[in-house]
């Protein structure tokens, strides 16, 4: 497509086509997004359970918590892309090549203090 988003018709030689990508590599516009997102990281939930009314357990407390990772991206200005995804510490910092996304975990935890 060029520019305008009409479809492109026109026919290269092979000759012409070193300088046909020598002038696509430079980045336009209409690729470059803002980097700002907001994220839903983690959530924990937690319950302290009531051992100090039970007398015969011998815990000094107890807790359980849910916790999720990585739920969902509240707002971000890239589309179909996870903006964490495009990390990379070379020269092609904020370039989207085969980012993967983080994975979404769920877990329980369980503390007990003797």
């Amino acid at each position: 497509m060029d520019d305008k988003g009409a479809p492109f018709t026109k026919t290269l030689q092979y000759t012409d086509l070193q300088g046909y990508y020598d002038n696509w590599k430079a980045q336009s516009e209409r690729f470059v997004y803002k980097s700002d997102y907001i994220k839903l990281r983690q959530v924990i939930l937690g319950y302290k359970l009531p051992f100090e009314r039970i007398g015969q357990v011998k815990f000094q407390s107890a807790s359980l918590s849910f916790v999720a990772r990585n739920l969902l991206i509240l707002h971000k200005k890239t589309p179909n892309v996870d903006p964490e995804s495009t990390f990379n510490n070379s020269n092609a910092q904020g370039f989207e090549m085969f980012g993967v996304p983080r994975t979404r975990s769920f877990g329980l935890n369980l503390m007990v203090k003797l």
